[in-house]
C-alpha cells in the first residue's frame, strides 16, 4: 500500500468509526483492554482506540504497520499522559524475545493481515506460561446466505478499508492454533459487511501442564517435578462448595456457602451429614489449638466457633470471637488460618460489598489473638482471599483476587506482625461482565466462569498451590510458576489430607475430589491427633 493510501486511511479512520466508538465498541474494548497487567503488547493499533482503556500500571508496547496511524496514537497517548513504546512492524514478524509479553491484544485488526494463521503463531510465541490474548474482531457470518454475500463483497471491500476480509473465520483460527480458547462472545453489530463482532480471549497453556503417564498418574513437569495421583470424585450435588478441612476421624469438613448448609462427607462412604443449617455463608475454615473448627462466615461478616466432632449436634451451639472492628462491622470474612502462637488470621475483602454496606471502608487481613483482641495486619490489597503459611510459618501468603489478580507475600514477626509486603506472581484474571443463573434462583458474577486467585495451602517443601482459572496453580517460595493441575470444575479451595497428609481435597463448584502427592502438606496447628 502506497504511502498516500496509508495516510489517508489513517486520516478516515477515527471519523468512519466516531458512531459505533461511543456506542457499543466502548464496552468491548473495556472488556478487552481493562484486564491487562504486566508487559502488555496491541497489534495492529491503529489510532490508539484502546489506549484509555487500559490500567496505569503496565508496560505498553503497540505495533502498526501504517506509521501515519501510529503519529495519530502517539498524539492521543500524550494528551492521556499515558506512557507507550511504538514500533512500525507487521504482525507477522514481530523483533521480540519469546515469552515476552503477559497480554497481547488485537482489535479489528485480524481481518486485515495477510496470513492470520502466521500471526496467531506469533502471538503465541510472544506469550508468556499463561498469558492471554485478548481481542474483538468481526468475523464470517455463520449462515450461508450472510457468508455467501460476505465472500462476493470481499475482493472490494480489501481494496476500500486496507486489506480488510469480512470473511475471515477468526475463532476457527484460533481454536486450530496452540493457544486455549477461554471465553467468547457475540455481538452482532456493524454495517454489513463487517458482521458479526465478537469479543472474547484466548490462553497459552502453562509449562510443565497436566499430563498422563502410563501408570494413570499425572505429572506436572518442570523444576518442581510435582507428581500427582488420579483425580476422583468425593462427593457431589452440592451448589457452590468451599472451605475443605480434613479431619483424623476420616471426615472432611464442607461448606456449602450458597446453599448456606456447612457439610461433614465420610470419606469412606462419601456421604453427606449436614451439620449447620443457615451457617452464614461459611467460607474459609481452620483449626484453633485446641481443636475446635473455626470458620470466617462472609454472609453474616463474622468469624465463629464450633466445638470438635460437631457433627453429632447439628446446628449445635457456635461461639462468636469476632464481628466487628472499632466499632464498624467486618466486610465478608473470607478465608482463616492459624499460627502455632495461637493467633488467628483472617482475610476480609469488600470489593464485592455494595458501597452502602461497607462499613470499615478497607479490605484487610486482620489478626485475631488468643485472647479476642483484634488487629489490622495488613491493609495493602484490594481483594485478599486466600491464606497459608510458608512451612516455618515466617511468611504469610496471601491471594489477590480481582481485578489486580496476584500472589502476595508477607514476612512474619515474633510478634505476629506483617512487614515487607511484596508480590510473587501474578495470574489470569476473567473480568466481571454482569451475572448469569447457574443453578435456578442462583445468580453468579460471569467472572466465575474464568476463575480468579483463591485458595491456597502450602506443602512441607514449600511450594505453594492456589486455586485458579482452570484449576489449581503450583508456584516455588519464589513465585516462579511450576505448573498447573486441571480440574472437571473450577475450584476454590483445598486441603491436605489423610494420616500422611500426602492427599489434596479440592472443593470445586459442585463437588469435592481428591488426588494423591508425592509431598506432605504443611501441618495444621490445633489439628487434633
Amino acid at each position: 500500500m502506497s504511502a498516500f493510501t496509508q495516510r489517508l486511511f489513517a486520516a478516515i479512520y477515527d471519523p468512519a468509526l466516531k458512531a459505533s466508538e461511543r456506542g457499543t465498541y466502548k464496552s468491548h474494548r473495556e472488556y478487552v483492554a481493562g484486564p491487562a497487567h504486566g508487559d502488555v503488547l496491541e497489534i495492529g493499533a491503529g489510532t490508539g482506540a484502546n489506549l484509555p482503556y487500559y490500567p496505569e500500571d503496565i508496560r505498553l508496547t503497540v505495533t502498526d504497520p501504517n506509521p501515519f496511524m501510529l503519529r495519530r496514537l502517539t498524539k492521543k497517548a500524550t494528551k492521556l499522559e499515558i506512557s507507550v513504546e511504538t514500533l512500525v512492524a507487521p504482525a507477522t514478524d514481530m523483533p521480540f524475545e519469546d515469552e515476552a509479553f503477559d497480554v497481547i491484544v488485537a482489535t479489528l485488526m485480524l481481518c486485515s493481515v495477510k496470513d492470520q494463521k502466521n500471526v496467531i503463531a506469533e502471538v503465541t510465541r510472544l506469550l508468556r506460561p499463561g498469558g492471554e490474548f485478548r481481542f474483538m474482531e468481526h468475523v464470517r457470518s455463520g449462515g450461508r446466505l450472510r457468508g455467501g454475500l460476505q465472500d462476493l463483497a470481499t475482493p472490494l471491500w480489501r481494496i476500500c478499508s486496507e486489506g480488510c476480509h469480512p470473511n475471515r473465520n477468526t475463532i476457527a483460527a484460533i481454536k486450530a492454533s496452540n493457544l486455549e480458547l477461554m471465553e467468547i462472545e457475540d455481538f452482532g453489530n456493524g454495517p454489513y459487511p463487517v458482521r458479526p463482532h465478537v469479543v472474547g480471549f484466548a490462553q497459552k497453556a502453562v509449562k510443565g501442564e497436566q499430563e498422563e503417564s502410563d501408570g494413570g498418574s499425572t505429572w506436572i513437569t518442570g523444576m518442581s517435578d510435582f507428581k500427582t495421583g488420579a483425580i476422583e470424585l468425593v462427593a457431589t450435588g452440592f451448589v457452590f462448595t468451599e472451605g475443605p478441612l480434613w479431619h483424623p476421624t476420616n471426615k472432611i469438613f464442607v461448606s456449602d456457602v450458597d446453599a448456606r448448609i456447612h457439610y461433614v462427607v465420610d470419606l469412606m462412604t462419601g456421604h453427606k451429614s449436614v451439620i449447620r443449617t443457615d451457617s452464614g455463608g461459611a467460607n474459609g475454615a481452620t483449626f484453633d489449638l485446641d481443636g475446635n473448627v473455626v470458620y470466617a462466615e462472609q454472609d453474616a461478616r463474622r468469624i465463629v466457633r464450633m466445638p470438635e466432632l460437631a457433627s453429632e449436634n447439628i446446628d449445635g451451639a457456635i461461639t462468636l470471637l469476632a464481628d466487628c472492628f472499632e466499632g464498624a462491622r467486618l466486610n465478608r470474612s473470607n478465608d482463616i488460618v492459624t499460627h502455632s502462637s495461637g493467633d488467628i488470621y483472617f482475610t476480609d475483602p469488600q470489593v464485592l460489598m455494595p458501597d452502602d454496606e461497607r462499613e470499615l471502608g478497607f479490605s484487610a487481613i486482620f489478626k485475631l489473638t488468643p485472647d479476642g483482641q483484634l488487629s489490622v495486619a495488613a491493609s495493602d490489597m484490594n481483594h485478599p482471599n486466600g491464606l497459608a503459611f510458608s512451612p516455618d510459618e515466617t511468611v504469610l501468603y496471601a491471594s489477590n483476587s480481582r481485578p489486580d489478580p496476584h500472589l502476595r507475600a508477607y514476612d512474619v514477626a515474633a510478634d505476629g506482625t506483617l512487614s515487607n509486603p511484596r508480590q510473587l506472581a501474578e495470574m489470569p484474571y476473567v473480568p466481571a461482565e454482569g451475572t448469569f443463573e447457574k443453578y435456578p434462583g442462583v445468580w453468579r458474577s460471569r467472572e466465575e466462569l474464568g476463575g480468579v486467585p483463591d485458595g491456597m495451602k502450602v506443602d512441607e517443601v514449600g511450594r505453594i498451590l492456589c486455586t485458579g482459572p482452570r484449576g489449581i496453580w503450583i508456584f516455588d517460595p519464589d513465585g516462579t510458576q511450576q505448573g498447573l493441575i486441571q480440574f472437571p470444575e473450577l475450584p476454590a479451595n483445598l486441603a491436605f489430607g489423610d494420616p500422611d497428609r500426602q492427599t489434596i481435597y479440592v472443593t470445586a463448584r459442585t463437588s469435592v475430589y481428591k488426588f494423591r502427592t508425592d509431598v506432605p502438606g504443611t501441618k495444621l496447628p490445633g489439628m487434633p491427633s
